[in-house]
């Protein structure tokens, strides 16, 4: 019903599903990115805000185990 809102939607073009995982895969120094781009078909989601979601708590709990090592 928003009249500035048209949609949207993301993809990766044929052959770079790999992408989605090494965007997941790329923390280092407790820095980790999340977001439905990332989540892949790890958590059966992607491109949702579920999917979002999924990867948001998943970069959360890979922080907090970096810091628990100390690392932090």
């Amino acid at each position: 019903g928003d009249p500035l809102f048209e949609g949207g939607y993301s993809y990766l073009k044929p052959g770079a599903v790999e992408a989605r995982r090494d965007v997941h895969e790329s923390g280092s120094d407790g820095l980790y990115f999340a977001g439905e781009a990332s989540c892949g078909g790890r958590f059966g989601a992607s491109m949702t805000v579920a999917g979002a979601s999924y990867a948001g708590w998943d970069a959360v709990h890979r922080a907090a185990a970096f810091l628990k090592k100390g690392r932090g």
